[in-house]
């Protein structure tokens, strides 16, 4: 078993189906994303994104902790 696959939800990778996978809407995308960009400090504190299949990459002007 892969390190962090224990906690997944019940099914079977065996199926095909990515068992970690949500079935979250649109909209719930939506507001996600909203809530990374308030947690940078706001759309104008970003100068880049960029993204792979793990992994977002947010680039900023200053931090904000």
């Amino acid at each position: 078993m892969t390190p962090g696959r224990e906690l997944a939800v019940a099914g079977s990778e065996a199926d095909g189906q990515d068992v970690n996978v949500s079935s979250g809407s649109e909209q719930d995308v939506a507001g996600l994303a909203r809530q990374y960009i308030a947690a940078v400090g706001g759309s104008d504190n970003l100068t880049g994104i960029d993204a792979c299949i793990t992994r977002l990459r947010l680039n900023v002007k200053t931090l904000h902790w």
